[in-house]
Protein backbone atom coordinates (compact mmCIF):
# COMPACT_ATOMS: atom_id res chain seq x y z
CA UNK A 1 0.00 0.00 0.00
CA UNK A 2 1.42 3.55 -0.66
CA UNK A 3 2.17 5.78 1.92
CA UNK A 4 0.51 9.21 2.24
CA UNK A 5 4.21 10.97 0.78
CA UNK A 6 4.11 8.22 -2.68
CA UNK A 7 0.81 8.83 -3.45
CA UNK A 8 0.93 13.29 -2.82
CA UNK A 9 4.78 12.36 -5.13
CA UNK A 10 2.47 10.61 -7.72
CA UNK A 11 -0.11 13.59 -7.66
CA UNK A 12 2.58 16.34 -8.05
CA UNK A 13 4.65 14.60 -11.10
CA UNK A 14 1.03 14.18 -12.72
CA UNK A 15 0.45 17.86 -12.43
CA UNK A 16 4.06 19.10 -13.03
CA UNK A 17 3.63 17.40 -16.68
CA UNK A 18 0.65 18.71 -17.18
CA UNK A 19 2.12 21.72 -16.13
CA UNK A 20 4.65 21.36 -19.16
CA UNK A 21 2.52 19.91 -21.22
CA UNK A 22 0.76 22.96 -21.07
CA UNK A 23 3.78 25.23 -22.08
CA UNK A 24 4.57 23.17 -24.98
CA UNK A 25 0.98 23.47 -26.59
CA UNK A 26 1.09 27.22 -26.14
CA UNK A 27 4.54 27.00 -27.61
CA UNK A 28 3.23 25.25 -30.89
CA UNK A 29 0.46 26.94 -31.15
CA UNK A 30 2.05 30.32 -31.58
CA UNK A 31 4.29 28.53 -33.87
CA UNK A 32 1.34 27.66 -35.74
CA UNK A 33 0.23 30.42 -35.87
CA UNK A 34 3.46 32.68 -36.94
CA UNK A 35 3.63 30.05 -39.67
CA UNK A 36 0.17 30.64 -41.26
CA UNK A 37 0.64 34.40 -40.91
CA UNK A 38 3.90 33.72 -43.64
CA UNK A 39 1.33 31.80 -45.77
CA UNK A 40 -1.33 34.33 -45.92
CA UNK A 41 1.72 36.89 -46.59
CA UNK A 42 3.16 34.63 -49.97
CA UNK A 43 -1.00 34.47 -50.98
CA UNK A 44 -1.14 36.55 -54.30
CA UNK A 45 -4.78 37.52 -53.61
CA UNK A 46 -5.87 40.36 -51.53
CA UNK A 47 -8.93 38.52 -50.38
CA UNK A 48 -8.46 34.65 -48.60
CA UNK A 49 -12.06 33.00 -48.55
CA UNK A 50 -11.87 31.09 -45.49
CA UNK A 51 -15.07 28.14 -44.90
CA UNK A 52 -15.72 27.12 -41.17
CA UNK A 53 -19.10 25.09 -39.60
CA UNK A 54 -21.33 26.78 -38.36
CA UNK A 55 -23.63 24.59 -37.47
CA UNK A 56 -24.81 20.74 -38.23
CA UNK A 57 -28.00 20.02 -40.39
CA UNK A 58 -30.15 17.61 -39.15
CA UNK A 59 -28.77 14.80 -41.37
CA UNK A 60 -25.37 15.35 -38.94
CA UNK A 61 -23.48 17.41 -42.19
CA UNK A 62 -21.77 20.60 -41.75
CA UNK A 63 -23.69 23.94 -42.05
CA UNK A 64 -20.97 25.79 -43.59
CA UNK A 65 -20.05 29.57 -43.57
CA UNK A 66 -17.51 31.18 -45.98
CA UNK A 67 -15.92 34.62 -45.04
CA UNK A 68 -13.48 36.38 -47.54
CA UNK A 69 -11.12 37.94 -44.96
CA UNK A 70 -8.81 40.87 -46.55
CA UNK A 71 -4.74 39.63 -46.20
CA UNK A 72 -4.64 42.57 -43.18
CA UNK A 73 -7.86 41.07 -41.42
CA UNK A 74 -6.78 37.74 -41.42
CA UNK A 75 -3.19 38.76 -39.92
CA UNK A 76 -4.91 40.61 -37.38
CA UNK A 77 -7.89 37.69 -36.47
CA UNK A 78 -4.42 35.37 -36.01
CA UNK A 79 -2.54 37.99 -33.98
CA UNK A 80 -4.87 38.27 -31.30
CA UNK A 81 -5.27 34.32 -30.98
CA UNK A 82 -1.51 34.58 -30.33
CA UNK A 83 -0.59 37.31 -28.79
CA UNK A 84 -3.94 37.55 -26.53
CA UNK A 85 -6.54 34.63 -26.89
CA UNK A 86 -3.51 32.15 -26.32
CA UNK A 87 -1.93 33.48 -23.02
CA UNK A 88 -4.94 34.49 -21.58
CA UNK A 89 -6.56 30.84 -22.05
CA UNK A 90 -3.08 29.36 -21.06
CA UNK A 91 -3.36 31.33 -17.76
CA UNK A 92 -6.85 30.15 -16.96
CA UNK A 93 -5.53 26.53 -17.29
CA UNK A 94 -2.67 27.15 -14.88
CA UNK A 95 -4.80 28.10 -12.38
CA UNK A 96 -7.26 25.33 -12.86
CA UNK A 97 -4.47 22.71 -12.63
CA UNK A 98 -2.91 24.91 -9.24
CA UNK A 99 -6.56 25.02 -7.86
CA UNK A 100 -6.76 20.94 -8.17
CA UNK A 101 -3.64 20.03 -7.61
CA UNK A 102 -4.23 21.87 -4.23
CA UNK A 103 -7.85 20.51 -3.98
CA UNK A 104 -5.72 16.41 -4.02
CA UNK A 105 -3.44 17.67 -1.62
CA UNK A 106 -6.65 18.36 0.84
CA UNK A 107 -8.13 15.89 -0.11
CA UNK A 108 -5.53 13.33 0.37
CA UNK A 109 -4.40 15.20 3.89
CA UNK A 110 -7.24 14.78 5.18
CA UNK A 111 -7.96 10.94 4.06
CA UNK A 112 -4.74 10.33 5.60
CA UNK A 113 -5.73 11.86 9.01
CA UNK A 114 -8.98 10.20 8.89
CA UNK A 115 -7.23 7.05 8.66
CA UNK A 116 -4.62 7.33 11.06
CA UNK A 117 -7.38 7.92 14.03
CA UNK A 118 -9.05 4.99 12.66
Amino acid sequence: MKNFGDKLNKSLLSNRDLLFLQGEMAQLSYQAFNAFIDVINKEKSDKIPTTYPVGFNADNTPINSTHDYTKEELIARYKYLALDKLPLDGIYQLVTLMETQFGDIIRMTFSAIQSLEQ
